[in-house]
């Protein structure tokens, strides 16, 4: 069957340009707010936990709190045999072990400074910290350094640790989650469905095992929460003994429990030592698609989209832990003839053959899922049935 590169047709086509964000500086808390296809998201960032550190303090899904640091962190500390420092970490003697010295944010790279307000497509916020071993007036440990591109639905986050003296870390949690969370999805480890956490108290991944594992997904009554661990620096597990975890849940006597990417387990670090991790946070009201908890004979998929810098991104997690990224329609194959979504005057129409299809325009945007017709501005669109098929059709 014959092939087309949908990029090829781009240049014919009118761009649909997808809504700006707002974001407002003001007191030194930085407000952002994005209507996506999967909700109303807000995410406000200012210095909060025990160490007053500058990061994302509330993360909202249709004005409904999904993520806060009110009481815990999202960005990890580090454990030493002195203790932890950094994060939400006081010292034994209960003196702060963590400083932000400096932040700055830019819109779409033109800077936010003072009380301020700014429409765009990218919030960047760039924090340094300084961790000090046992507390401020010990030696100090590393700079931290904190890059938080926020998007959409998704905030990017690129961390960089430079270490000042020799020590042993013996364990540090990256990208981790203040999410409450009532289920957990783990593609690519043993677990292969959604697990149900009430009365689980601890739920560990081993290296050992070698998963295929990079995203852990939470759900609560209010929405999702994904967070994509990539591959790249501390991410490939180079750092985390044979015997040590790359995930871990761990429920404290709270309701719901806290979720861990492992970054570090057993690895020394030296003076001048640098690493760095890349991780993603996305939160939606609803995935794309969800297999997992509708089994319907064909291998499970959980999708969901997500933006990376300001794009939409669809992203699938297969039962094996595969993860597969589609950034915009101009990066899909797709056939040629039309078999289960046919195009007539400004609407799709989408056979019962298909109950799972999605409709996205030339972004990349999802406008329609299902069977049946939607209504759709002229233009070059692209359907999936979402079990492997896909079409092209030109609305006019």
């Amino acid at each position: 069957m014959k092939k087309l590169i949908i990029a090829s047709l781009i240049a014919a086509a009118s761009v649909f340009s997808a809504e700006a964000a707002r974001v407002t500086s003001y007191h030194e808390t930085i407000s952002y707010t994005a209507e996506t296809d999967y909700g109303e998201i807000a995410i406000q960032f200012k210095k909060c936990m025990a160490n007053n550190l500058f990061t994302f303090y509330n993360v909202k899904i249709n004005d409904k709190v999904v993520n806060s640091s009110q009481y815990s962190d999202n960005i990890g500390p580090f454990a030493t045999s002195g203790g932890w420092m950094g994060g939400n970490h006081m010292s034994n003697s209960n003196k702060q072990t963590a400083r932000t010295l400096s932040y700055t944010a830019t819109v779409d790279g033109k800077p936010l400074t003072g009380n301020n307000s700014a429409e765009g497509d990218v919030l960047e916020i760039r924090v340094e910290n300084e961790i000090f071993y046992q507390d401020l007036s010990g030696k100090k440990f590393c700079t931290e350094i904190m890059t938080y591109r926020v998007s959409g639905n998704s905030i990017e986050v690129m961390a960089q640790h430079e270490f000042e003296i020799p020590m042993t870390v013996s364990l540090y949690y990256g990208a981790q989650s203040m999410f409450p969370a009532t289920e957990l999805l783990l593609p690519g480890t043993r677990y292969k469905n959604w697990i149900k956490l009430q009365g689980i108290s601890n739920i560990d991944i081993m290296k050992s095992e070698k998963p295929n594992f990079s995203t852990f997904v939470e759900r609560c009554a209010d929405g999702y929460q994904a967070v994509r661990k990539y591959d790249d620096g501390l991410g490939n597990g180079s750092c985390i003994a044979d015997n040590g975890e790359l995930y871990l849940f761990r429920n404290y006597g709270s309701a719901t429990g806290k979720s861990y990417h492992v970054m570090m387990w057993n690895q020394k670090v030296d003076k001048g030592y640098v690493t760095n991790w890349h991780a993603l946070y996305t939160w939606f009201d609803k995935p794309i698609s969800d297999s997992f908890r509708r089994y319907d004979g064909q291998p499970a998929k959980f999708v969901y989209q997500a933006y990376v810098n300001g794009k939409p991104v669809e992203i699938s997690l297969g039962i094996d832990g595969k993860l597969t990224e589609t950034a915009g329609i101009d990066d899909i194959t797709v056939d040629s003839e039309p078999t289960f979504a046919y195009a007539g005057d400004g609407r799709i129409v989408i056979s019962d053959s298909a109950p799972l299809a999605c409709v996205y325009d030339i972004t990349g945007k999802l406008i329609h899922q299902g069977a049946g017709s939607c209504d759709c501005r002229p233009g070059l669109y692209v359907v999936s049935n979402m079990r492997g098929r896909t079409q092209k059709l030109l609305v006019r």
